[in-house]
């Protein structure tokens, strides 16, 4: 990565290596097993078997939590498609808020 790619981040990347789970809420819908290579506050990477359309807004599930996001970009590298989320909702208790909404209603 080049030295000016990593200057333009506004938040730093944590690594990691977590299994998650993508679905694409869009017009044409998806679904796809992934694993979560380093998260921000803002983002995260995400390596997949198969390509996530750009600009598709996205649900994926890991950490126990439910994010919901868009896809901003998306390569493929050796074999590997390497996609960048850009975060805009992330639930931390999806089952709590399920159990919160059944209950209230």
């Amino acid at each position: 990565m080049s030295r000016n790619r990593l200057e333009r981040r506004q938040f730093p990347r944590i690594p990691t290596d977590e299994p998650a789970f993508v679905k694409g809420l869009g017009p044409q819908p998806f679904r796809c097993s992934a694993r979560v290579k380093d998260v921000s506050s803002n983002g995260l990477r995400l390596l997949a078997d198969e390509p996530l359309p750009v600009s598709a807004p996205v649900r994926i599930d890991v950490f126990e939590m439910m994010l919901l996001g868009e896809v901003c970009y998306c390569t493929l590298i050796d074999g590997v498609y390497h996609a960048g989320i850009v975060l805009e909702h992330v639930l931390a208790d999806p089952k709590g808020l399920a159990e919160l909404t059944a209950a209230i209603w």
